[in-house]
């Protein structure tokens, strides 16, 4: 109300709907409507006093209140056709690209179809919000500020929800061949041991033909260990297909 008497009736029509949000009145609908019209907007100006006949049943300045929104029926008729013209002119455009195919894209909750997006849209100077969704990717929401009378673009970055990062650390060959390295390297040194213990024995021929076996997988398990580290690079090189991060 302090707004409203300080003739700043965008705020008082802003706290009037946070008040009936918070708490359902049809005193503050009179007063949305009271504020409409001293903005010069008679069309809302009637919703809202409509709305207040609707919530008070039992109005007592019922009849007032039905002839004042016959009266800015009448202006907004007479006014409907200059403004339509004055809205056109001061309309924004908004052109949106999307980084995926097949995206469903949304301005202000109303949807705009899927992606690409092949056309320029006419919409209401000001901030609206920008939502696209697309399977198997994290949802974009931003907001958008159009100027009125020129053309204002917006960039929708989609991106997966399996990230690089991940793609890095699934590397199941690399591990797979380091694994086999292990084993070889460890019977290389198993059968080593028990070529030392045959010569030791004095069985030459058994240690000999053991200590062949033994450098034999020695040759393999380093082998495999550098074909494990080739893997490893290999496998945790970054995805092509990943779009870059925006600068």
């Amino acid at each position: 109300m302090q707004h409203y008497a300080a003739r700043r009736y965008r705020e008082a029509i802003h706290e009037f709907r946070l008040s009936i949000a918070a708490l359902p009145s049809a005193d503050v609908w009179f007063n949305i409507g009271r504020a409409h019209e001293q903005l010069g907007e008679s069309a809302l100006a009637v919703e809202h006093y409509r709305l207040y006949l609707r919530d008070r049943v039992d109005a007592p300045d019922a009849a007032e209140v039905q002839q004042r929104i016959a009266e800015l029926e009448r202006r907004a008729d007479q006014q409907r056709p200059a403004s339509s013209r004055a809205r056109q002119e001061a309309a924004g455009a908004l052109a949106v690209e999307v980084s995926e195919r097949g995206a469903s894209v949304l301005l202000d909750g109303r949807s705009l179809g899927r992606s690409p997006m092949q056309r320029v849209l006419r919409v209401e100077p000001g901030r609206h919000r920008l939502e696209a969704t697309r399977p198997d990717h994290i949802a974009f929401r931003a907001e958008v500020e159009v100027q009125p009378g020129s053309l204002s673009a917006a960039y929708v970055q989609l991106r997966p929800l399996a990230g690089p990062r991940q793609a890095e650390t699934e590397r199941a060959w690399t591990w797979i061949v380091a694994a086999a390295s292990a084993g070889a390297l460890l019977a290389s040194g198993g059968l080593g041991l028990a070529a030392l213990d045959r010569r030791d024995a004095g069985d030459l021929r058994d240690a000999r033909r053991l200590a062949v076996a033994s450098d034999a997988l020695l040759g393999t398990g380093l082998g495999l260990a550098i074909g494990a580290a080739l893997l490893y690079f290999v496998e945790g090189a970054p995805d092509e297909s990943w779009p870059a991060p925006a600068r």
